[in-house]
């Protein structure tokens, strides 16, 4: 018998996106019958990673899950195939996928949707990345250990992208992450430009990966030589925190909801 697991909430900066570009109108109880299906067990396990379609081996990432009319898939994002491998307790990830349930299926709207876990890990790897190196911080897979996990209920009738590597709202969500990171630095230290350019840098990444497009936002990301600043002309001399705040705003489904930390939820407002 499957242990029933309550939804876990993600810890900033890790978030959930509901979306009907993963699904709409899904059927709860096919979705909750399929999180059922995903590996048990409180101690975590070792898992491998095979960079090809998802996997019938639920110790390989990625690995799907589909009962009726609904799919949960979970996936490394951005993680190199290598042999190196990664423990994760079986029951987290089902947690992960009971969280989406809650949050998008057994919504109104019954959207699909995914969470993500371990996004702080990677945002810190990009921050010492881009201070070794800024023109060229991020053009190949990482070590899976600090690859980050998604965990997605969709629908079974399109193939659906790995949202880490072309979801639009994980960059902006990075950039955020990264312009906080700034604020600790000593102000007009060397450190806290660099971050603060990332954090425009994943933000330009977001407006140029739409939803529905083949481009991964974690390939070649446009550099801060192609920025326009649009910004500057609404907000005369901004703080790049603002910067990013009127560019997340124009991005997203006309009801595209994402979680940003607990308790918080943006309403973005324009179609891609």
């Amino acid at each position: 018998m499957s242990r029933y697991i309550s939804g876990i909430e993600p810890t900033y900066p890790d978030f959930h996106l509901c979306n009907p570009y993963y699904g709409h109108n899904l059927d709860t109880i096919d979705c909750g019958l399929a999180e059922l299906r995903l590996p048990q067990g409180a101690t975590p396990r070792e898992y491998r990673v095979r960079g090809d379609s998802a996997a019938i081996n639920p110790w390989v990432f990625p690995s799907q899950v589909v009962f009726g009319t609904c799919t949960v898939t979970v996936e490394l994002a951005d993680a190199e195939d290598s042999s190196d491998t990664v423990w994760i307790s079986p029951d987290f990830i089902r947690g992960m996928a009971n969280w989406v349930l809650e949050q998008c299926v057994r919504k109104p709207g019954r959207l699909g949707g995914f969470v993500t876990g371990n996004l702080a890990n990677y945002r810190d790897l990009l921050l010492a990345q881009y201070l070794v190196n800024p023109t060229s911080w991020h053009h190949a897979p990482v070590s899976p250990a600090y690859a980050f996990i998604t965990v997605t209920v969709s629908g079974p009738w399109e193939k659906i992208r790995s949202p880490g590597e072309y979801d639009p709202a994980v960059p902006h969500q990075l950039a955020r992450a990264v312009q906080q990171a700034a604020m600790t630095e000593p102000e007009r230290s060397s450190v806290r430009s660099k971050y603060q350019n990332l954090a425009k840098s994943l933000t330009l990444a977001a407006l140029d990966t739409p939803r529905s497009s083949n481009h991964r936002w974690t390939r070649n990301p446009p550099g801060l030589d192609t920025m326009t600043y649009e910004c500057d002309s609404k907000l005369g001399v901004p703080r790049p925190i603002d910067c990013i705040q009127i560019a997340y705003s124009q991005l997203g489904f006309p009801s595209d909801t994402i979680s940003i930390r607990p308790g918080i939820d943006k309403l973005l407002s324009l179609s891609k």
